[in-house]
């Protein structure tokens, strides 16, 4: 895992003590183009991998007045021998959500690129002066752990189905 990794093999305990910030995400998301907002806030929403989020359509998120789910989001892992999928609920009154929800499409795909064009625009964030980088599109993942711990006091467990982690 890329993020553990980076961080220097510290146990979840670890690396979960330290949300880089609303003010951070916020700050990454404003002055980039619709396509960039879009899937910085799909990576962090989500928590989901990026492979998985190049995978994601409209019609698997349901929006309603407290929440948005998104629907049979896939694992992608290389160790799965089959893929499976996973619920993701948000609240819809949790920062940026609103904003997430108004850039995706009405219908279809939310993403046109693979994976190589993705990784581009999330390692062009370390441009952005100021931004606690570097930032890769996993680094998103490990920030949602961080954030679901600090503001709603998940634990390993909650964690784990979350993410649906082995």
């Amino acid at each position: 895992m890329v993020w553990i990794k980076a961080l220097g093999h510290r146990s979840v305990e670890k690396i979960i003590k330290v949300f880089c910030g609303w003010d951070t995400i916020t700050d990454l998301v404003e002055p980039q183009e619709e396509n960039v907002k879009l899937l910085i806030l799909s990576l962090f929403k989500t928590g989901g991998r990026c492979s998985e989020i190049l995978t994601l359509y409209r019609e698997q998120i349901d929006v309603t007045e407290t929440r948005v789910r998104v629907i049979d989001m896939p694992v992608l892992k290389r160790h799965l021998s089959k893929t499976t999928y996973r619920t993701v609920p948000i609240r819809i009154d949790e920062a940026l959500t609103k904003l997430w929800v108004d850039l995706m499409p009405n219908k279809g795909k939310f993403f046109d690129y693979k994976y190589d064009k993705a990784y581009k625009f999330i390692r062009n964030l370390d441009s952005v002066e100021g931004k606690k980088g570097p930032w890769w599109p996993h680094r998103f993942r490990a920030e949602r752990a961080r954030q679901l711990v600090k503001d709603y006091s998940f634990d390993a467990l909650l964690l784990k189905q979350f993410f649906n982690m082995a």
